[in-house]
């Protein structure tokens, strides 16, 4: 059924033009079905013929389904392991080379650490490098003097104690790379200094300071030390040597330099 719309009577003005009332807001346009609208201006002129406004109407929007061909995953991939294989044999070396640093870096450390002491505590402390076992002990023998030299169970001799055990292997650096000596085809001789290199004994160096901090032997002559050590995998660049000056029980650090092929401070 279509629902009528009734207007409301025009009325004439003084100029003889026709017109029409303004509907109001309650004004009714019907229940159902669409609407004739007019709208009618308040200055006499002819009606407009309106549209019902429509519903509000979405866009219906399109999406794209995301994702990746076998194509582009593919060339992803090889992209990926072309970088990988070129940078894990860099990342590797250099965490050797790093780790190597670590242990020429420790052994000095608590070679200062057993002088120090030993000027600090009026009493000899030893440095013990162990090439067997790759690791680091300073002792604390409570005593002064070449007595602790010449007891027979130096350097646990009586009343000593070991007062730091350090592993060179931490980190994860392989025990079979630290090397002790000097690197085939590299110079052999003297440090700067006038060191050469200190020959293991049964696998083992002992550096022992005395109160004033110098390094003596068992009749009290100054003697001097110089541990030489680098890693096999990478010689050229991790071969290094640690020298003690007996008579004041100074430390210094050398580093292998390949464009001299010496030692250089």
């Amino acid at each position: 059924m279509t629902n009528l719309v009734i207007l409301p009577r025009p009325q004439t003005t003084f100029f003889g033009s026709t017109q029409y009332p303004r509907l109001g807001t309650n004004f009714d346009w019907g229940t159902g079905g669409d609407a004739l609208r007019l709208l009618v201006n308040s200055v006499g002129k002819s009606p407009e013929l309106l549209t019902p406004p429509k519903q509000h109407q979405r866009p219906i929007l399109l999406r794209r389904q995301s994702g990746f061909s076998l194509v582009e995953l593919t060339v992803v991939f090889a992209i990926i392991g072309i970088l990988t294989a070129i940078a894990l044999p860099q990342l590797i070396s250099q965490r050797r080379l790093l780790r190597s640093a670590g242990v020429s870096r420790e052994i000095v450390t608590q070679l200062r650490f057993a002088r120090q002491q030993a000027m600090t505590q009026r009493q000899a402390f030893t440095f013990e490098y162990d090439n067997v076992n790759k690791q680091i002990r300073v002792i604390d023998h409570n005593a002064s003097g070449t007595s602790v030299l010449t007891d027979g169970a130096f350097p646990m001799s009586a009343g000593s104690a070991v007062v730091v055990t350090s592993p060179l292997t931490i980190g994860g650096l392989s025990g079979s790379e630290v090397t002790y000596g000097i690197p085939s085809g590299y110079p052999n001789g003297a440090l700067g200094d006038g060191v050469s290199k200190t020959d293991l004994t049964n696998g083992r160096i002992w550096i022992t300071f005395q109160p004033d901090g110098s390094v003596v032997d068992v009749g009290g002559n100054p003697v001097d030390r110089a541990i030489f050590i680098y890693n096999n995998k990478i010689p050229k660049e991790t071969a290094t040597a640690i020298s003690v000056i007996g008579s004041a029980g100074r430390i210094k650090v050398w580093k292998y330099v390949p464009s001299t092929n010496a030692y250089a401070e």
